[in-house]
């Protein structure tokens, strides 16, 4: 996408995550990584001078990305948790929709009209669906539909803990918790 084309984007589309160095897409891989709250909506004054991510520019472009007809054929690509699909579909049928795809990084799905922002973007554990207002609204799926053991629940809160990101670069931190690349 041209500098133009990224500054004709609709304010609500971008997001930034304090003293980052990129603005991004609702969906994209570096914001999942962000605590929750910490992203906000770019100003039009950041839009103008804020590089896009490259992830999102392509995203945002059409690239990297598979288009799908059927919801359904997006979420068994996905691998959409059996649980949350019911109500992801419930969602699905009550937002605008007339394009369907995951982006090549497969961290969501995303719905939209045929021209406009996105109406929703399916992730995982969550769906975040554009609010009458302005921005997201997020809603938090069940995972599970009965209670996991004592090793499955421990194990699960370690792998979907999000990852601790470096305040300068945005990278994730190694478990020390010290950059590699930035040394803080």
């Amino acid at each position: 996408m041209t500098i133009n084309e990224i500054s004709a984007l609709p304010d609500e589309q971008l997001y930034r995550i304090p003293g980052g160095s990129k603005l991004h897409i609702r969906g994209c891989r570096h914001l999942s990584g962000a605590k929750p709250g910490a992203a906000t909506l770019a100003t039009r004054q950041e839009i103008n001078k804020i590089p896009v991510c490259s992830t999102c520019q392509s995203n945002l472009g059409g690239e990297g990305r598979t288009a799908y007809d059927a919801f359904d054929d997006a979420l068994e690509a996905f691998h959409a948790p059996v649980a949350n699909r019911p109500r992801m579909r419930e969602i699905f049928a009550s937002v605008e929709h007339a394009r369907i795809w995951i982006p090549y990084s497969g961290t969501y799905i995303a719905v939209a009209p045929e021209d406009g922002q996105v109406a929703a973007f399916f992730n995982k554990g969550f769906v975040d669906v554009h609010a009458a207002g302005g921005g997201y609204e997020t809603e938090i799926l069940p995972l599970a539909t009965s209670a996991p053991s004592k090793a499955t629940a421990t194990k699960a809160v370690v792998l979907e803990a999000p990852p601790q990101l470096c305040t300068s670069c945005w990278t994730v931190l190694p478990s020390s918790g010290q950059c590699d690349r930035c040394a803080e």
